[in-house]
């Protein structure tokens, strides 16, 4: 029953945050982004409160602690989709229907991967420590290359040559990365959730709540990344439309991929 109310109440959100979106042509400024970022945020607390009122403490306390890592997590799933909609071209109008296609498809393959997960945690134990050995495996990698800023770009960059041998659309190809980057970002995060506890109701409606936060919040880095672009000198053989796209990073300019011109300091 409790799967049930999750689901259904998850359809009506997605539902009314179409409809409000579709209602602005697509975009959302700054001020909106922020205003529907707090209220997915306030969304997810309220839920919490009514795990903590109307089941155990513990429940509560698990959904909180896995929101906030899922939440953390999905700011690098905003701005690889905004790498991936930049690579492919996609226009700004399009971008938030592939982004609604982009979350469902996400909280399909979530559920496999946390379902697969808990079961297999279930049945060998002693997967528990393979499951940290790589989560420490993979912070020591981000501390590493805390400085090296190309990853994400080279992850890209990969997903769109390999989609390019495909006969795709557009925005097909554009869904496509979308789906394989959030399947990449899934192995980090789900370990992680499932570290905290291996209750599938309560993981999966921790990455549900932070993914349905996704599409304001890339509006908002998008809007925040543009106004950090244009608001800094430009060199006079960059126009006007290309200083709005997002801003390629010194190490592919180093490696001689980007044909762009360079940014002012």
């Amino acid at each position: 029953m409790s799967w049930i109310a999750l689901i259904a109440a998850l359809v009506v959100l997605l539902a009314i945050d179409l409809l409000v979106v579709r209602g602005r042509g697509g975009e959302m400024s700054l001020r909106a982004a922020a205003i529907a970022s707090a209220t997915w945020v306030a969304v997810a607390l309220a839920f919490g409160a009514v795990l903590l009122f109307a089941g155990e403490r513990a429940d509560a306390e698990a959904f909180l602690a896995g929101y906030l890592v899922e939440k953390s997590l999905s700011l690098d799933n905003v701005f690889v989709f905004l790498l991936v909609f930049t690579a492919f071209g996609l226009p700004d109008a399009d971008r938030h229907r592939l982004l609604s296609y982009g979350i469902v498809a996400a909280l399909a393959l979530r559920l496999v991967f946390i379902v697969v997960g808990a079961a297999a945690l279930a049945a060998f134990g002693w997967l528990a420590f393979v499951f940290a050995a790589f989560l420490i495996w993979t912070g020591w990698q981000m501390l590493r290359h805390r400085h090296d800023h190309g990853a994400e770009e080279a992850m890209v960059e990969r997903v769109q040559k390999r989609l390019g041998r495909w006969s795709l659309s557009t925005g097909a190809a554009a869904l496509a990365a979308i789906a394989i980057v959030d399947v990449i970002f899934a192995v980090d995060s789900v370990p992680a959730i499932l570290a905290i506890t291996n209750d599938t109701f309560i993981v999966f409606a921790a990455n549900a709540f932070a993914l349905l936060g996704l599409r304001p919040l890339f509006f908002l880095v998008a809007d925040l990344v543009e106004l950090s672009t244009t608001s800094r000198p430009r060199s006079p053989c960059c126009s006007s439309s290309s200083a709005r796209r997002w801003p390629r990073r010194s190490s592919w300019a180093r490696s001689g991929r980007s044909t762009r011109c360079p940014r002012s300091p």
